[in-house]
């Protein structure tokens, strides 16, 4: 009884040992393998309208965080859409690695060359369970004439008018009064390709105009139109009374909605297509529930650079 007693005490430590080494392990083995999770914040920047072809073109940041508990490894940071308008300006060097609770910034300038909405997104590739995250980029590109003209000499000048025209000789419309010698014009009647005029006058301090300067004449200079045509096969169900069309600029996605159609075509024209690129297409169909399909397979659309 008393070397069976010995033994049972002698083993009881050692099982004590082997299940505290076991759970030291287990809290080891969580603290090196935790599950890491992309932050976005924000998850879009919006730049609004912004001068084409400028030396100050509009920077905006977001900021990576790892919310999860093991480590974030961003091996890819990549920008697509746009029209070539939207570019990484700061951020960590590709590869790198985010413990718990870090965060990293992305400045990302969007510096358009062409008139109209620019969409486009920045895909970060890492190891967490969402792979792929997507920061989405919207901003529209706005067309533009500085005017410049000489001060009347006269002293009772409180502002001057600026008026447009589309054709030589007018008729005018008053687009501005500045009080000084310069006016930038980004009226929506701008169009690439076309001239457009521009008189001045001088209004003094009891509200009496001067006749018109003489003519000044600007031209906005033409760019490359896209465009792509979609064409696929009817649903054979019956049901469906609508298709819906996802464009993204790089494969796989992620998918932007671009359009709502009940036919079986579509052309686009609006969603950032730029000369040299690839674009990537699905559609899904809709019933009268308003159920939607998966993805259809995906079409790549090359755009040629002229």
């Amino acid at each position: 009884m008393l070397v069976k007693c010995a033994k049972k005490y002698k083993t009881a430590p050692v099982k004590v040992y082997f299940l505290a080494l076991a759970a030291i392990m287990v809290m080891l083995a969580t603290a090196a393998f935790g599950a890491p999770t992309v932050g976005l914040n924000p998850s879009s920047l919006t730049y609004g309208s912004v001068f084409i072809d400028t030396s100050t073109p509009s920077t905006q940041t977001a900021t990576i965080s790892n919310t999860g508990t093991g480590n974030l490894n961003v091996s890819g940071i990549t920008i697509g859409g746009g029209g070539g308008a939207y570019r990484v300006t700061s951020s960590p060097a590709v590869p790198f690695t985010l413990a718990p609770n870090q965060t990293a910034a992305i400045a990302v300038t969007f510096d358009p060359v062409a008139g109209g909405t620019a969409i486009g997104q920045i895909r970060i590739v890492s190891n967490a369970a969402n792979s792929i995250s997507v920061i989405s980029l919207n901003g529209s590109g706005v067309h533009w004439a500085s005017l410049a003209w000489t001060a009347s000499a006269s002293p009772e000048i409180a502002f001057h008018k600026v008026y447009w025209a589309s054709v030589s000789g007018g008729p005018y419309s008053l687009i501005g009064t500045p009080t000084g010698t310069t006016y930038v014009d980004s009226h929506a009647g701008l169009v690439p390709g076309s001239p457009d005029y521009y008189v001045v006058t001088a209004v003094d301090n009891t509200g009496a105009e001067s006749s018109h300067s003489n003519q000044a004449a600007a031209l906005i200079p033409a760019v490359a139109s896209h465009s792509v045509s979609l064409r696929w096969t009817a649903s054979a169900s019956s049901g469906v009374v609508s298709n819906n069309v996802y464009w993204a600029p790089v494969s796989g996605g992620p998918y932007t909605l671009i359009a709502s159609t009940t036919g079986t075509t579509y052309i686009d024209a609006e969603s950032g297509l730029v000369g040299g690129s690839a674009a990537y297409f699905v559609v899904t169909a809709v019933d009268s529930t308003g159920a939607e399909s998966s993805y259809s397979s995906e079409a790549r659309a090359l755009i040629p650079t002229s």
